[in-house]
């Protein structure tokens, strides 16, 4: 029992009828002894992938799984033009001419995989900082802060956004766009919490999937077994 508590917000679930949050724990990471080269396979995968299943359609944004997060943002009145759901931004990148994976960390690259294989977006926390111990997906208050990857101080957030947070800290914007630098995965994390929305509409069949994917390489790359929960508007919190 890690003692983490994750929670998502019912104004959520009014704006996004259906919204569920899968959520996928491992702990106990021995990182001296994750499959490096596998993961770095199975994401120079995943990008072909992606790559193939994008190029049937006229652009990123006409393939179905994207349009599900532009009409979810547009319905929240995010502008997509200026903000994207995370595998939008990702399979952008994919979809650029002679375009090649880019690596981070065995983690990161390992959810990374996953978003672009099944083309969901896909997040991870660290769950040994305090930022991980208590999440929730609501709309920002006027007390929220983020202190984005690149900048140099954190921000005041307006009312409104949708986001996860810890406390008064975003940790993301605009539910997938932007991670903060607070509780992020890092090469040394040992117990993580990743994160993937699902938005009616996503084929269950994928969903499946992925799930049954997960878990598999979790033991073959990781080798830990993780747990699965799904949280959402008939199970908004859940404690682990």
């Amino acid at each position: 029992m890690l003692n983490c508590t994750f929670e998502i917000d019912e104004e959520i679930c009014k704006a996004l009828p259906e919204i569920s949050v899968f959520l996928g724990v491992i702990e106990n990471i021995d990182v001296e002894k994750i499959d490096t080269d596998g993961i770095e396979n199975f994401l120079e995968e995943a990008w072909e992938l992606a790559r193939g299943n994008i190029s049937q359609y006229s652009n990123v944004q006409s393939h179905p799984n994207i349009q599900l997060w532009r009409k979810a943002f547009q319905s929240l009145k995010i502008p997509t033009k200026k903000y994207t759901s995370s595998v939008e931004s990702l399979s952008k990148r994919v979809a650029k001419e002679n375009s090649s994976p880019f690596f981070i960390n065995p983690l990161v690259d390992f959810y990374n995989a996953l978003s672009l294989k099944y083309l969901i977006p896909f997040g991870g926390f660290d769950l040994n900082t305090d930022i991980g111990k208590s999440m929730v997906l609501r709309f920002s208050k006027e007390s929220d802060t983020f202190f984005a990857l690149d900048a140099k101080a954190p921000i005041n957030l307006p009312p409104g956004e949708p986001l996860y947070a810890s406390g008064n800290i975003c940790t993301t914007r605009f539910i997938n766009y932007k991670q903060s630098r607070e509780g992020l995965i890092e090469s040394t994390t040992t117990n993580i919490c990743l994160v993937a929305e699902v938005l009616n509409g996503y084929p269950l069949e994928q969903l499946n999937a992925m799930q049954y994917e997960f878990k598999r390489l979790c033991l073959e790359f990781l080798h830990v077994e993780a747990s699965i929960f799904i949280v959402n508007e008939n199970n908004p919190i859940l404690s682990f």
